[in-house]
């Protein structure tokens, strides 16, 4: 961290650089319980009712707790949290990492941003 610290003050790496590329997180907490949460993000016909990207490609899920996926450009890639936050509160971070510039991770954070609050909204949270 004080590595990642001085670097930034020196120019030498931006806001959400990592060594492979750039990485953004976004989290929202759903007043639903978490058995429900996951089943919004990991079943494709829920998913597509608040992200309609197609083509994302899932290498590893455990359900009720993490989701690793390719996402549809075929380079980036995205792992999904979902944490408990009482019996009928939940949380989802999304976490899109490998991202090729700061412009595109922008990007990304406020879509993620947006399509969070669109799963929010999907269920009534």
């Amino acid at each position: 961290m004080v590595t990642v610290t001085y670097e930034q003050a020196r120019g030498l790496r931006e806001k959400h650089e990592k060594p492979g590329g750039y990485q953004i997180s976004v989290s929202r907490t759903v007043n639903v319980p978490l058995a429900n949460l996951y089943k919004a993000v990991a079943n494709e016909k829920s998913r597509s009712s608040w992200l309609p990207e197609v083509g994302l490609v899932v290498r590893k899920a455990t359900a009720h707790k993490s989701m690793r996926v390719t996402w549809k450009d075929g380079k980036t890639s995205l792992e999904i949290n979902f944490l408990p936050k009482g019996d009928a509160k939940s949380q989802v971070v999304v976490q899109h990492s490998k991202l090729p510039d700061a412009k595109a991770a922008a990007k990304m954070k406020t879509f993620w941003g947006k399509a969070l609050d669109q799963l929010r909204k999907s269920l009534g949270g």
